[in-house]
């Protein structure tokens, strides 16, 4: 979900190359910026999949996920692009930042990670009580991989938030492993999100392993 934007003053981000995907940056990233907002990026109100994107891309500091296409006339400098095929953030000096909706919203987020080779790799839902309050996420769910939350189990992914390890929630109290998120911002929440969800009995949740070799 994309709501306004808030403008910042920001620079370009060039395309990264095509390397290895960088798992402890990307966990870096997220943590470092699980408050805060990275002026590199344009920041939004609904910012979970643009917070996600970050910490998957940044070439300086994040998991150095390249960029997947980018504007390529005026129009999308200006609008960016709903194509799911692409994933990208551009910053233009005149016109200012442009993006692809696959990097702002959670829905199209999974859809990019899913048609993209090598991409995201499907490892299954939770969706009750009892899937929601396990202690660990799959087991071939790792620091750096990507988890979706669909509300109201529609089919449409609300929400996203990165995997980054086995702590304690300092909120709920849990254990077991963490996602760190934007809006609400949390740092080391129980995976789930559980404790915080009124609206956990209708959540489906999707667990996405990323791929090392992007």
């Amino acid at each position: 979900m994309v709501v306004a934007a808030t403008t910042f003053v920001a620079v370009m981000i060039a395309p990264s190359p095509a390397v290895a995907f960088n798992r402890p940056g990307a966990v870096a990233y997220a943590e470092y910026w699980w408050n805060k907002r990275n002026s590199n990026y344009q920041s939004f109100g609904a910012d979970c999949a643009n917070f996600v994107s970050q910490a998957l891309h940044d070439p300086y500091g994040g998991g150095g996920y390249a960029y997947v296409g980018g504007p390529s006339d005026f129009g999308e400098i200006l609008n960016g692009t709903s194509d799911n095929h692409e994933w990208w953030m551009h910053w233009d000096p005149t016109w200012g930042f442009s993006w692809s909706q696959s990097w702002v919203s959670a829905n199209d987020l999974y859809q990019f990670l899913m048609w993209h080779y090598p991409g995201g790799i499907y490892k299954g839902t939770a969706h009750t009580l009892a899937q929601q309050q396990a202690t660990f996420t799959p087991d071939d769910m790792v620091e750096g991989d990507v988890l979706f939350y669909d509300w109201d189990s529609n089919g449409v992914k609300d929400h996203t938030a990165i995997q980054v390890g086995i702590y304690t929630d300092p909120q709920s109290g849990w254990w077991g492993n963490v996602v760190n998120q934007h809006v609400t911002d949390r740092q080391h929440a129980f995976w789930s999100l559980w404790p915080y969800n009124s609206q956990w009995a209708t959540t489906t949740i999707t667990f996405v392993h990323i791929s090392d070799l992007n």
